[in-house]
C-alpha cells in the first residue's frame, strides 16, 4: 500500500511543478501579444483584460488597443461622486461617452478627468462641467457635443486655454458653442456643426483654423458663405460633404479654388457642368450626387473625367428615374451605392474592380438580370440589397458570386426557391444581415445555417417570423460563428438567447 506523502515532499513536488510549467509555457514578447489582441473584438478584448495581470498590463499600456474600448458612463444626475471610479482608475482610457444631465462638479469631490482621453462624446452637460473636462483632457483629439444644458448662449465666454491636439469638433443641432471654441483649436481638421449659425459667425471661425482645416460640414449656410470660404488664402479643403446649395457656375468656381478636394456631395447638374467640376478636382475619390426630378434618364458620362474615383453614391428623390451607363467604364471604381432608381441592374460589368455594391429602393426587371451582371465582378465582396422591387418575381436563376463575403438583405420579398438560390450561390459568405424580411422563417434560416459553413457574423433585425428554433440552428450548425446580433425579433425570447450564450460561450451575443 502507498503511504501518503509527508508535507515536505508535497511542498517540493509543487515547487517542481511550478518550474516545469514555466519551462512549458510559451513566453511571447509584448509585440506578439499586441498583434494577437489587435484582432480581437472589443468585447473579447475587454474580457482578456480580466484573464491575468500581465494581459491587463499589456492592453492598458497600448494606446492602439485602448482605442478599441469605449468607457461609457450612463445618465448622471446631481453630483460627481459617481465619477470617482474614473478619476481613481489606473487604466488609461482613451475614448469616453458621457451623459451628464443637470450635472455639477462638487468642489469637495477630488475629481480628475484622465489626461489620456483622446475622444470624448458628450450627450448633455453644463458649461462649467465642459470647461473642467476640457482643461484636464489635454490630449483630446475628437470632441462631439450632442446637447447642451445651458440655454443662455449669450453669457458664454471663450475658452481661455488652447486645445492643442483637437482635430475634430462636432456640435449638435442645439449646441451653439462655436464662439466658445474660437481661437482655441490651432490644429482643427474637421468642423461639423448643425446649429443655426449665421454666415459671418461661421466664416470667422473657419478663418481662424484655415491653415489646418480639411473638412466643413454644415447645412445652415447660404451659397454666399461657400463663395467667401473658397477664397480664403491658405485653406485647402479635402472633404466637402454638404454643397447641395451650390448650383452650376457656383460649383465650378468653388472647385477651381479648392482643387485638393477628395470627397464632395452635390446635386445633379448638367453633363457639361459635371464634367467641369470633375476636371477641377484631379484628386477626387468619393462623389455623392443627389438627383431631383421625375421621368428622366440621367447619364453618368462624367465618370470619364474622374480617373481616381473610388466611391460613387447616386441617390434620387423619385423611383421614376433611371440611369444610363452605356459606353461608360471605370477601372478603379471600388464602391457603388444606388438609391431610388429604376432599372439599376445591368451595367455593373462596366466597373470590373467593384468590391461593394449597394442597391436601395431600386426596381429591376428580373433577379437573373442583376446577378448575371454581378457575376462578372471577380472582386465583389460586399452586396447590400434593400427594398428591391422585382417586376418579374417568379422563380429565377442566379449566377454564382464566389468572392462575396458580406450579404445584407432587407425589406425584400423572396420566394423560398429564390432565397435558397441566392444563399447557395454565395458559398464563401462570412457575414450575413437580414433586416425586416417578412418572408424569412425558421425553414429558411435553417437552410442558411447548414449551407453557409464559414459564417462568422450574423445580424437579425426585425425578422418576426423567426422563432426560438433559430437559436438551436445556430448552436448546432454555425460552428465558425463568432458574433450574433438579435434586434427587435419579437418571437425570439430572451431565454433562448441565454441558452445560446451558455451553449456557445465563444460567441459574442448582442440582444436588443
Amino acid at each position: 500500500t502507498l503511504k501518503p506523502m509527508d508535507p515536505p515532499c508535497c511542498a517540493h513536488l509543487k515547487q517542481e511543478l511550478k518550474v516545469l510549467r514555466r519551462r512549458i509555457e510559451p513566453r511571447f514578447p509584448v509585440k506578439i501579444w499586441c498583434l494577437i489582441f489587435r484582432n480581437l473584438h472589443p468585447l473579447h478584448l475587454q474580457r482578456a483584460r480580466l484573464v491575468c495581470k500581465q494581459w491587463n498590463q499589456i492592453i492598458s499600456s497600448s494606446s492602439a488597443l485602448m482605442d478599441k474600448l469605449i468607457f461609457r458612463i450612463p445618465l448622471l444626475y446631481r453630483n460627481s461622486e459617481e465619477l470617482l471610479v474614473l478619476s481613481t482608475s489606473r487604466t488609461r482610457f482613451t475614448r469616453m461617452i458621457l451623459i451628464l444631465q443637470s450635472f455639477k462638479i462638487l468642489e469637495t469631490t477630488p475629481l480628475q478627468f484622465p489626461a489620456s482621453i483622446t475622444e470624448l462624446v458628450i450627450l448633455s452637460c453644463t458649461i462649467s462641467t465642459l470647461l473642467t473636462m476640457l482643461r484636464e483632457t489635454v490630449n483630446l483629439r475628437k470632441l462631439k457635443i450632442s446637447f447642451f444644458s445651458d440655454k443662455n448662449f449669450s453669457d458664454l465666454t471663450k475658452i481661455d486655454f488652447e486645445l492643442q491636439f483637437l482635430e475634430e469638433l462636432r456640435l449638435g443641432n442645439h449646441v451653439r458653442l462655436l464662439n466658445v471654441f474660437k481661437g482655441a483649436c490651432p490644429r482643427l481638421k474637421v468642423l461639423d456643426v448643425n446649429g443655426d449659425y449665421d454666415d459671418l459667425e461661421l466664416y470667422e471661425f473657419v478663418y481662424t483654423v484655415r491653415s489646418t482645416l480639411e473638412e466643413i460640414s454644415t447645412i445652415s449656410v447660404s451659397a454666399q458663405f461657400w463663395k467667401r470660404v473658397a477664397h480664403i488664402k491658405g485653406l485647402r479643403l479635402v472633404r466637402a460633404p454638404e454643397l447641395g446649395m451650390l448650383q452650376g457656375s457656383q460649383l465650378i468656381r468653388f472647385t477651381k479654388k479648392q482643387m485638393a478636394i477628395e470627397q464632395i456631395s452635390i446635386k445633379y447638374q448638367s453633363t457639361e457642368v459635371l464634367h467641369d467640376i470633375c476636371r477641377n478636382l484631379p484628386q477626387l475619390k468619393t462623389l455623392n450626387v443627389v438627383v431631383h426630378g421625375d421621368y428622366r434618364e440621367y447619364e453618368v458620362t462624367f465618370l470619364d473625367s474622374i480617373p481616381n474615383l473610388k466611391m460613387l453614391d447616386l441617390s434620387c428623390t423619385s423611383k421614376r428615374n433611371s440611369l444610363k451607363f452605356e459606353n461608360t467604364t471605370h477601372q478603379l471604381l471600388e464602391h457603388v451605392a444606388i438609391g431610388c432608381f429604376a432599372q439599376a441592374a445591368d451595367w455593373f460589368q462596366n466597373f470590373p474592380n467593384l468590391r461593394t455594391v449597394e442597391l436601395s429602393k431600386c426596381s429591376i426587371e428580373r433577379w437573373s438580370q442583376l446577378f448575371g451582371s454581378l457575376s462578372a465582378l471577380r472582386n465583389l465582396q460586399k452586396l447590400i440589397l434593400e427594398t428591391i422591387d422585382v417586376k418579374q418575381s417568379s422563380d429565377d436563376w442566379f449566377s454564382p458570386l464566389e468572392s462575396l463575403r458580406f450579404l445584407h438583405l432587407g425589406k425584400t420579398e423572396l420566394s423560398k426557391t429564390n432565397f435558397k438560390a441566392i444563399i447557395t450561390q454565395c458559398p464563401d459568405l462570412r457575414q450575413i444581415k437580414f433586416s425586416s424580411m417578412k418572408t424569412l422563417d425558421d425553414d429558411d434560416f435553417s437552410m442558411v445555417c447548414t449551407k453557409v459553413s464559414l459564417l462568422r457574423s450574423l445580424i437579425l433585425d426585425t425578422c418576426n417570423n423567426i422563432t426560438d428554433n433559430a437559436v438551436d440552428h445556430i448552436v448546432n450548425f454555425c460552428l465558425n460563428l463568432e458574433e450574433v446580433h438579435v434586434m427587435w425579433c419579437r418571437r425570439i425570447s430572451k431565454g433562448a438567447v441565454q441558452r445560446m450564450e451558455k451553449a456557445r460561450k465563444e460567441i459574442l451575443v448582442f440582444n436588443w
